[in-house]
């Protein structure tokens, strides 16, 4: 991203410091004066990010395979939806089914980012043709300008 985006100010924030080290050390992590890395949970940061807003908020939060229950609750939404400005987007990074049980976690964080955020859009993040059941890595895009973001990504329905 601080390729990317040459006029932002990124900030990162990371719970695990092990894992700052290992992108310093094997993914050609780029120290700028624009990035700072915040070593914290990523609840707690948001939770204290009283004066603060952000154009994009991308989440990867996962625990294994699964993205842990807080990160799927109303209240994170509304959290993001605070710090998010009107004409943001939060992009979330997620592992989820799209039909059957292991559709719900997708489902409820989908109806909960469009009610505390704005439109809703999920595209998957490969290509592969899975059948709807399999969970697989999709990404679901949330505010005002979500829909503007899809060009060249394969969006998928929510039943």
């Amino acid at each position: 991203l601080v390729e990317h985006l040459p006029d932002t100010q990124i900030t990162a924030v990371e719970i695990n410091q092990n894992l700052v080290n290992v992108s310093a050390k094997y993914f050609n992590y780029l120290e700028s004066p624009r990035l700072k890395v915040v070593t914290m949970d990523a609840e707690k940061f948001i939770s204290r990010a009283k004066d603060h807003t952000f154009e994009l908020i991308i989440t990867d939060l996962f625990d294994d395979l699964a993205t842990p229950e807080q990160f799927q609750s109303l209240s994170f939404a509304k959290e993001l939806a605070r710090v998010c400005t009107k004409e943001g987007l939060v992009a979330t990074n997620c592992i989820a089914s799209l039909s059957g049980n292991g559709a719900e976690p997708l489902l409820r964080l989908s109806e909960e980012y469009r009610e505390k955020i704005g439109p809703v859009r999920v595209v998957k993040v490969d290509n592969h043709r899975y059948m709807n059941w399999t969970p697989q890595n999709l990404l679901i895009l949330a505010g005002a300008k979500a829909s503007s973001y899809l060009s060249g990504l394969s969006e998928v329905p929510l039943t």
